[in-house]
């Protein structure tokens, strides 16, 4: 295996963040995965790439795939172990002890095949990724109009029920949102992605069960969409573009995750319409065959802010706001308190929150936490000017 460590000219701090990069199909560790990330932000960058042998999507691929040709009655004995994950994080190892790497501040990127990949990466290794971006990925293997075939290469036709290594079927276990729906509780980073609604190789309703499944297990994510086809391209928070991550996104440090925001569009539903419907687009018209917005966004105008957080054992303090590109200067969301490092949240019990805005608070109430500990506060104003959000434990 062929691997490229790309070293930013001018490193401001170590340790440094550090980007895995994944290509396309037909790319390489030259190119293929977007761009270099992050290259001068975040006392810079550095970049890790390789070339992906076998195509398995980033993911990994069956134990008896280089013992000769595929045989139903084998491969139902044996399991697909993650392989291309495994190497990679391996390779990482190495590097940030030769490089002194950061490893809370890894993140990993990638389009189309890499798309995928880096999504699927960092819900499945979060005590390694600390936030994700990928363009135009496939979010369920098993349900691709013309990529399925490409996984049942690596992983065994879906008809075999060939098992991952944890004895789960394989193409369950690479299906994004049954992942994060059977794992509520499991903290992952941040991601944010992107897929094109006429994009017919790679298919929109898995795209958006993927953005329900993140939506109602309260992760951090911001969602683009529109008719760009395979060409569509993911957007970072705060205004940062389709190049730069300008918040400093971290392992040991906790994030929001926002969810039914009052300036979110309508992706509609998982299901196609039994007749297209002619939508326009500028001067443009297009075939939408879905429902909802055929452009649009989730979560793309909050952000937050990662320098002054307040996570003690009593207290989380998070400053979040509107971006300048917000096309109202105040909106409403749920917001819920994710990889709390030091703020214990039990289930059942009952915390206070409040939001202040210019030394005024002008919200305040009670949320009780879910049964996974998760506490959830409920249609926060936040606005342009920032909102400095308090929860406590109650009695404090």
């Amino acid at each position: 295996m062929d691997y490229m460590v790309a070293i930013p000219p001018n490193i401001e701090a170590r340790p440094t963040p550090v980007g895995l990069h994944l290509h396309c199909w037909g790319g390489s560790l030259d190119g293929g995965y977007g761009w270099w990330y992050s290259y001068q932000k975040l006392g810079t960058t550095y970049l890790i790439a390789s070339n992906q042998v076998p195509y398995d999507w980033w993911t990994g691929y069956h134990e008896l795939y280089y013992s000769g040709p595929r045989d139903e009655q084998k491969w139902k004995q044996g399991v697909v172990r993650p392989y291309s994950t495994a190497r990679m994080l391996s390779f990482l190892d190495w590097a940030a002890k030769k490089y002194d790497l950061d490893l809370n501040r890894v993140f990993t990127a990638g389009s189309s095949m890499g798309g995928s990949g880096a999504p699927m990466f960092a819900i499945r290794y979060p005590d390694r990724i600390a936030w994700s971006i990928g363009w135009v990925g496939v979010h369920d293997p098993g349900n691709t109009p013309q990529f399925t075939g490409s996984y049942e290469r690596v992983y065994g036709d879906k008809s075999w029920g060939v098992k991952f290594e944890d004895g789960s079927p394989v193409f369950d276990h690479y299906k994004d949102a049954a992942f994060l729906r059977k794992y509520p509780e499991k903290e992952i980073g941040f991601i944010t992605w992107s897929n094109g609604k006429n994009d017919g190789a790679i298919g929109w309703p898995q795209a958006v069960e993927f953005l329900n499944a993140m939506q109602q297990t309260r992760r951090p994510h911001i969602f683009v969409w529109g008719l760009s086809g395979h060409g569509q391209r993911a957007s970072m928070p705060a205004d940062g573009g389709e190049r730069i991550m300008p918040i400093d996104i971290r392992l040991d440090r906790s994030l929001p995750a926002f969810t039914n925001c009052s300036l979110d569009d309508d992706p509609g539903t998982a299901t196609t319409l039994k007749e297209p419907k002619e939508v326009t687009i500028g001067e443009e018209k297009n075939k939408d065959t879905y429902d909802g917005d055929p452009v649009g966004q989730v979560n793309l105008y909050l952000y937050w802010r990662s320098e002054d957080i307040v996570d003690t054992p009593d207290r989380w303090e998070m400053t979040v706001g509107l971006t300048a590109a917000a096309p109202k200067d105040q909106c409403t969301v749920d917001v819920t308190p994710r990889r709390l490092q030091s703020l214990k949240i039990l289930p059942n019990q009952t915390y206070k929150w409040n939001n202040t805005c210019e030394g005024k608070v002008i919200q305040t109430g009670a949320a009780t936490a879910d049964k996974y500990g998760l506490v959830t506060i409920r249609n926060v104003i936040v606005s342009e000017k920032t909102n400095r959000i308090t929860v406590s434990k109650k009695g404090d």
